[in-house]
C-alpha cells in the first residue's frame, strides 16, 4: 500500500538527478513520486505566479482523481519544492485553489522575499512556521508539528 503520493515540483533548468536519492529514498520508504516540471520555456510560454498556480492545480486535481479511482481513496497528496519550485509551494498552499486537497507542503530551502508578505498571509491562515537551518540547529516559529505530518518527529 502507498503511504501518499508526494508531487515533486522543478525547478527552472534544474535537472532530474538533483532529487535522484529524495525520490529513491521516498519510494523505499511506500511513497510514489510524481516529478512535475512546470512550464518553464520563456520561448513559448510566459510564466506567470498565476499560471504556476493553474498548472500545479492540474496536477493536484489529476493527482486527487487517480486516487480517488483506486483501491485506496483516502491516500494523501503532499507537495514538495526547493527553493524557487519551494516558494511556489507554500504559495500554494496559501492561494491554491485546490489546496483542501494536499495534506502536506514541503519547502526546502524556499525563496521567500519578502519574509513579512509570506509570514502576514500565512499568519491569516494560522499557519506557524518551522526552519531547520542545520541538521544540529533548529530555529523553532511556533510550528506545530502536527499540522505538517502524521508521523511521529
Amino acid at each position: 500500500m502507498i503511504k501518499a503520493r508526494v508531487i515533486c515540483l522543478h525547478n527552472p533548468g534544474e535537472d532530474i538527478l538533483l532529487f535522484r536519492r529524495c525520490i529513491d529514498v521516498l519510494t523505499s520508504y511506500g511513497y510514489e513520486v510524481v516529478y512535475y516540471r512546470t512550464n518553464d520555456n520563456a520561448e513559448t510560454h510566459v510564466c506567470t505566479i498565476e499560471s504556476i498556480m493553474d498548472e500545479i492545480d492540474t496536477v493536484v486535481s489529476l493527482c486527487h482523481e487517480d486516487i480517488a479511482n483506486s483501491p485506496h481513496p483516502q491516500t494523501p497528496i503532499h507537495i514538495m519544492g526547493h527553493f524557487i519550485s519551494g516558494a511556489e509551494a507554500l504559495l500554494y498552499g496559501i492561494q491554491g485553489s485546490q489546496r483542501e486537497k494536499v495534506s502536506t507542503i514541503v519547502g526546502i530551502n524556499p525563496l521567500v522575499q519578502p519574509a513579512e508578505l509570506l509570514m502576514k498571509q500565512s499568519s491569516s491562515l494560522k499557519l506557524r512556521w518551522r526552519a531547520k537551518m542545520n541538521p544540529n540547529a533548529i530555529v523553532d516559529l511556533g510550528t506545530d508539528l502536527s499540522l505538517f505530518t502524521k508521523d511521529t518527529p
